[in-house]
């Protein structure tokens, strides 16, 4: 790649190097489609899109590294160097097979951002082994993570090695961080908690969204008498976001009040298939509807037709903040959600709140919502106050990381 050099603080020197460890995500196509103003297929916020305008706002290079199930390889656009290293999966390797493996992924990223020669990295992939990207300060270079998870579930009892993996993280990485950022009040305090010492409080980010996207959006009506009150799920299909509890709820739902209460589901996972045959077993075809991944416009369309949003995530989920939550308030839409997602203290006022991993209770909670009419006209008028924090640019992830970045970035590269 061509090495563009550029004057700062009176000196001719290289463009500033960032390197980014980030999930599952085809970082070209992103790229492209933001630099072509193009329309996304995915419904919600990129914070991918965030750093992308950064580096072009601070005329920086970056690497972004990514965790795509599809072998290695190296793309280069622009001023970009995109590398895939394949994250290794639990359902693969269990025990101490696996760490060794997360470990080794971790080495082959971190030689990847030394070979680079990157003046900062960012880390959000691999939280639970960011320890292991300590001697990067060796080659000079700064430490930055963004939490997009908690870093352990609230509600469920914690694993001896999880608890050792936080300490090292507690001890040897985030004490070495120049910016730390949260997804969530909880990530944040739980950062806190598990690090005696680092330079400055973790901030907290909060996804944002154009408010011209939801100019159209009504509010969610009563539905008419013999229409089915409908419900959505939009996620990943897996057993600890609660998909199979919800194929329960739905079934009780219907023994109890039959072709009352509609469910789509949208999105794809390991989970789908024994979802499937959930559905299936227990005669649901024509109450569930498994529609597998949704592009924006079916998605946009499903949150308009839906009563309320459902997020049934389980007590043993390291959730950080769903941001189905957020979009359903967006789409000024109810939620039914337990104290398991962190995004209830944003949302609380549009929710209807079940006990965390209570299959009654979540039919308890739908049947009060779907049969109380002045209770479900509060919680609509809730999304619409709740959904003004996702439209205020202040706090949004490319907000918070620039700050964090810009004292990094002032300085001449060194390397």
């Amino acid at each position: 790649m061509v090495c563009t050099r550029r004057r700062t603080g009176g000196r001719v020197g290289r463009r500033h190097r960032i390197a980014y460890v980030s999930g599952p995500i085809d970082a070209a196509k992103v790229f492209r489609e933001w630099r072509g103003r193009q329309a996304s297929d995915y419904f919600g916020t990129i914070y991918l899109v965030h750093l992308y305008a950064l580096l072009d706002e601070f005329s920086s290079d970056g690497l972004i590294i990514t965790t795509l199930p599809r072998g290695r390889s190296t793309e280069r656009l622009e001023h970009l160097t995109i590398v895939n290293l394949p994250m290794p999966s639990g359902r693969e390797r269990t025990g101490a097979l696996y760490h060794a493996a997360m470990f080794a992924w971790a080495v082959r990223c971190m030689v990847e951002v030394v070979r680079y020669r990157a003046d900062a990295a960012l880390l959000t992939a691999g939280q639970d082994y960011f320890w292991v990207f300590r001697p990067l300060r060796l080659f000079g270079i700064r430490l930055l993570a963004s939490l997009h998870c908690t870093l352990w579930p609230k509600f469920a009892p914690r694993k001896k090695h999880h608890l050792f993996l936080t300490w090292l993280n507690g001890r040897l990485f985030y004490p070495a961080c120049d910016h730390i950022q949260g997804v969530s009040e909880e990530a944040v305090a739980q950062i806190v908690s598990c690090a005696p010492s680092i330079h400055d409080r973790p901030r907290r980010f909060i996804a944002t969204y154009d408010p011209a996207r939801f100019e159209q959006v009504l509010p969610a009506s009563w539905p008419p008498s013999g229409e089915p009150f409908r419900l959505l799920y939009v996620g990943r299909i897996e057993v600890n976001k609660g998909v199979l509890d919800l194929a329960e709820v739905m079934r009780r739902l219907e023994e109890r009040e039959p072709s009352r209460f509609k469910l789509d589901i949208c999105g794809e996972g390991p989970a789908e298939e024994e979802l499937k045959r959930a559905v299936e077993q227990a005669k649901l075809a024509s109450v569930i509807n498994v529609r597998g991944q949704c592009n924006t416009g079916s998605l946009a369309k499903l949150y308009a037709e839906c009563h309320a949003v459902v997020v049934p995530t389980r007590s043993d989920f390291e959730e950080g903040t769903p941001k189905v939550a957020f979009e359903a308030v967006l789409n000024l839409r109810p939620v039914v959600m337990s104290a398991a997602c962190p995004a209830l203290a944003d949302v609380a006022a549009a929710t209807v709140e079940p006990k965390v991993d209570d299959v009654e209770d979540y039919v308890r909670a739908i049947g009060a919502l779907s049969d109380d009419p002045e209770l479900y006209a509060e919680k609509v008028a809730a999304a619409g106050i709740c959904r003004l924090k996702h439209f205020d640019e202040r706090h949004s992830y490319g907000a918070v990381l620039r700050a964090g970045l810009q004292p990094l970035l002032a300085a001449p590269s060194s390397q």
